[in-house]
């Protein structure tokens, strides 16, 4: 059995040995790229092209042609095989044998956490246990469009299905993983406003006020770190509202916590126009965040598209 992990440090195991199977770079890379397109085969041009589209087209092939010797004499550890991992077609064409014994980290997540997501009443403990599968992201340090492409797939499926967790155990009262799971995505995506305003309700809800203002200080520090700005209307009035206080952390306080976000209009602007700019400032910030929601389900879109296309 082979057994081979992508997310994070790409690892490959053949058991009973506990010892990692050691592929330089380009061969780990190609063997990656068999396997996350691992539904069909591909010509031999055209991955020439995707990992030597730098070298003439000759020398290409030659380095091609020298990669998939050395990755069989890599996996193969026996000599020859009657069900071999790497196949070639009669055509020429290359591709992962998958009759062979194999598994596969981003095949079991993949499949596990995308259906628990279409179907939101599968138990938690089952979509924790696949999404631990996730150890980093996926082909950490491999920066081919076709890997950025496929991590930002796999990221954006394991910030769903952490999102699910993160509801559902607060639904079921379960405020200690709620908060952890909300962590986790905060550890992968600091400025989701909504993920920050969701722990602080959790926070009260658990009896916690002092960490729920504090949750409130991160949210508005990491703003102003990366974006220069300050956190959203909605988020001050839940801060507010859940502190049971009018006042907010110095630096960001004003009347009935009408601050705003910072803005290079003069002190002498009128109250009603600062009222204007504060309304179209939060408005500005809802799209922002619609926007950034939007883009997430077109690049899930997007990629699913081309894993289909390639499996034609």
């Amino acid at each position: 059995m082979l057994r081979i992990y992508l997310f994070g440090r790409p690892r490959i195991y053949q058991e009973p040995n506990p010892d990692e199977i050691k592929l330089t770079r380009v061969t780990q890379s190609l063997l990656a790229y068999l396997l996350l397109f691992r539904h069909r085969t591909h010509p031999r041009d055209i991955l020439s092209a995707v990992f030597w589209g730098d070298q003439p087209q000759e020398k290409a092939r030659n380095c091609l042609n020298t990669a998939i010797w050395r990755l069989r004499s890599s996996l193969e550890l026996n000599g020859a095989s009657s069900n071999p991992y790497i196949l070639s077609t009669q055509a020429g064409e290359v591709g992962f044998n998958l009759t062979s014994p194999f598994w596969l980290d981003v095949e079991v997540f993949d499949h596990q956490v995308g259906a628990a997501l279409a179907t939101p009443q599968t138990e938690p403990v089952t979509l924790e246990q696949y999404l631990a599968l996730y150890s980093g992201d996926l082909l950490e340090s491999y920066y081919d469009d076709w890997a950025i492409r496929e991590r930002e797939y796999q990221r954006q499926l394991y910030l769903r299905g952490l999102s699910l967790l993160m509801e559902t155990s607060f639904s079921l009262g379960d405020y200690a993983k709620s908060l952890e799971f909300g962590g986790k995505i905060l550890a992968q995506d600091p400025l989701r406003e909504e993920v920050h305003r969701h722990l602080m309700r959790t926070y009260v809800a658990s009896g916690q006020r002092t960490l729920a203002a504090r949750q409130y200080e991160i949210c508005r520090a990491i703003l102003a770190a990366e974006l220069g700005i300050e956190p959203m209307e909605e988020t001050k009035t839940l801060y507010e509202s859940l502190i049971g206080t009018s006042r907010l952390p110095a630096g960001s306080s004003s009347p009935r916590g009408k601050t705003h976000r910072k803005s290079t209009v003069g002190p002498a602007m009128h109250s009603n126009g600062q009222v204007e700019l504060d309304e179209a400032l939060a408005q500005l910030e809802q799209v922002r965040l619609a926007f950034d929601e939007a883009r997430a389900r077109l690049l899930l879109a997007m990629a699913r598209v081309e894993r289909l296309a390639q499996d034609e």
